[in-house]
């Protein structure tokens, strides 16, 4: 079992790097271990790199003749662990404070703490353990195992066999520990930094010295983690399967899957699993997706993983009514927190807004009705005990205007700005995105999403017509069916030259009009948006928050109504639809209701006389 190990440096940070043993790397998945021993500091990267090498082979070791691992033995070891950290921290600190003198600077630690506390809060709330993958591999064999040289005599490769299970609940336990064992060493370590030696733990796991308090807190959570243990590897196991979905019902999939993780004799599945089944059977956007696997999580937090026919009217109550008193933004310390923990932190204090009754409604209790609506559906439960549930009318909310339509002072200044009069793009612009994607939107109506997700082909030609053919496609999803739709292109469009950016990116073999875009599962364009309305605020000075990308959308209406435009044209336009009856007829193929000719009559009358186009300079891309 020799194995090669060596230091070296990435941006003047050590790390090391290990050679797995070849009868291991199926198991691990790699053929060599490397991660950071975030120190600049040759001395203290010497110190670890020869503890870790030590803490490794026996880690390989225990690798091959580990007992199964259970909760007792999960809490010695990151007993063991808080304590390892403790002492690794206090060398650090003192070999840094020397090194400091000498330097006559600053102790280097302190000025990371805060990104490195934000970083693992991330972590927790992720179930990301890349930051304590390697501790684990490190330590857990090391303390393990009795300090007794003779039970690694005789073992070679031929002998190994496959014990330390990745994918088990139980090593699910011991990276979350870790991960919440850094953090509060990186929170005890900031105390003493502002020379605080009073600090208390906050994470209850901590709170009581001894593997007992820490075993004790994990049987108390354990419903909570077997819940987040399931969804993070569903996340894991569906990353790739999410990205081949395609807008048809897979054969099968309106089956309801019991997963192999359960065994409750038939009894009726779990929301979790229920969940599973409504994402499969529907294929909702991913967007929703994301929403409700949020809602149900804290669901499971609060409830546990309850099969659906034991979900009460007063359990929805319960959950409405906790959901409404998390806060709107939360911070660092607040997202490490359990929602329990967290809504008691801050009862009381009207100063932390909460979050809107809209939110609650539209997310959170339309997460858990919709799934127990699928058990409905799949015969599960007779009824939906959260349908027609209220939340208190906001009248703050209901009186606000969420987005309101551009002025011609803030189109004229938008195109007076860098992007328009001197083709200065931003990195952030992308390109011929940032010149053709606003203006797109102000001559068509068309949402972000929709243009940034626009391919060369669905810029067609019928009827002696040009037009935006708004339809679903893997980059780009559709908001609703009334989306599917067919835009001509003004003509003022044409007259910048768009239909010559089109035969460019044709010519170029570009498949995307707007290639330099990252494509987004969820939305292309989304972070575009996002640095548009930072130009927005900070380029051209339009601050006030109700006007965004999305006034574009409000000013097209306006426009046309003003003209007045018949009301069902212009939804016509815009992709929206009155829910009647009525619009299902007269369609043609592609489920379009008005011809085009008529809707570019219509189009051409969207006039901006107020407007001064003639100092904007064409982009040139090259």
């Amino acid at each position: 079992m020799s194995q090669h190990t060596y230091l070296f440096r990435r941006n003047a940070v050590y790390y090391f790097r290990t050679r797995v043993p070849s009868a291991l790397v199926q198991k691990i998945k790699k053929c060599e271990l490397k991660f950071s021993l975030r120190t600049k500091n040759y001395g203290i990267a010497k110190m670890r790199l020869a503890y870790i090498s030590l803490c490794l082979r026996k880690a390989f070791l225990y690798m091959v003749v580990r007992p199964k691992t259970n909760i007792n033995l999960v809490a010695q070891i990151v007993s063991k662990f808080l304590d390892h950290l403790d002492v690794v921290e206090g060398i650090d600190r003192s070999i840094s404070a020397i090194s400091a003198e000498a330097k006559a600077g600053p102790y280097e630690g302190i000025e990371t703490r805060d990104a490195e506390e934000e970083k693992l809060v991330k972590a927790i709330a992720n179930s990301d353990f890349s930051e304590v993958d390697a501790d684990v591999y490190e330590h857990a064999g090391f303390w393990a195992l009795p300090d007794n040289s003779k039970m690694f005599e005789g073992i070679d490769d031929s002998e190994f066999i496959n014990y330390f299970e990745d994918d088990t609940f139980e090593h699910f336990l011991l990276r979350n520990a870790f991960l919440r064992a850094r953090l509060e060493t990186i929170r005890k370590e900031k105390a003493k930094d502002i020379a605080d030696f009073s600090y208390t733990a906050r994470d209850p796991l901590f709170q009581d010295n001894g593997p007992e308090n820490i075993q004790r807190v994990l049987m108390r959570d354990y419903g909570k983690l077997e819940g987040l243990f399931h969804n993070a590897f569903d996340d894991e196991d569906r990353s790739s399967e999410a990205t081949e979905m395609s807008t048809t019902v897979k054969p099968g999939a309106h089956v309801l899957k019991v997963h192999e993780r359960t065994d409750r004799n038939g009894a009726c599945p779990s929301i979790s699993e229920v969940f599973e089944s409504w994402r499969d059977f529907g294929d909702p956007a991913e967007t929703t997706v994301k929403d409700y696997r949020t809602q149900i999580r804290r669901f499971i937090e609060i409830f546990g993983d309850l099969p659906v026919d034991r979900i009460t009217v007063s359990d929805v109550h319960r959950f409405r009514n906790i959901i409404s008193q998390l806060p709107a933004r939360q911070n660092g310390q607040q997202r490490s927190m359990g929602i329990l923990e967290l809504v008691k932190s801050i009862e009381g204090n009207s100063d932390i807004k909460r979050l809107s009754p809209k939110t609650v409604k539209e997310k959170a209790l339309a997460a858990i009705s919709s799934i127990l609506s699928h058990a409905k559906s799949e015969a599960l439960i007779p009824s939906n005990v959260a349908s027609g549930l209220q939340v208190k009318k906001d009248k703050a909310q209901s009186a606000k205007v969420p987005r309101l339509p551009f002025k011609a002072e803030h189109l004229q200044a938008i195109l007076n700005s860098g992007v328009y009069q001197r083709r200065d793009i931003p990195y952030g612009g992308k390109g011929p995105a940032a010149f053709w994607i606003p203006m797109i939107s102000m001559f068509s109506g068309a949402r972000r999403g929709e243009i940034a997700g626009l391919r060369v082909d669905d810029v067609r030609e019928e009827d002696g017509v040009v037009y935006f053919f708004i339809q679903y496609h893997e980059d780009r999803r559709t908001k609703t069916i009334s989306s599917v739709r067919k835009i001509p292109v003004h003509s003022k469009l044409r007259e910048f030259g768009f239909l010559d950016y089109v035969a460019r990116q044709k010519r170029l073999k570009h498949e995307r009009l707007f290639h330099l875009l990252p494509i987004n599962k969820i939305e292309t364009g989304k972070p575009w948006g996002a640095w548009f309305n930072r130009y927005l605020r900070t380029k051209i000075g339009i601050t006030d928050k109700r006007y965004s990308f999305h006034s574009y959308r409000h000013t097209f209406k306006r426009k046309l109504e003003n003209n007045k435009l018949d009301r069902h044209v212009v939804d016509s336009l815009l992709g929206h639809s009155s829910g009647s009856v009525g619009d299902g007829y007269g369609l043609d193929e592609d489920a379009i209701g008005y011809e085009l000719p008529v809707l570019q009559e219509a189009l051409e009358k969207l006039e901006f006389p107020e407007l001064d186009f003639s100092k904007i300079k064409l982009p040139k891309f090259d």
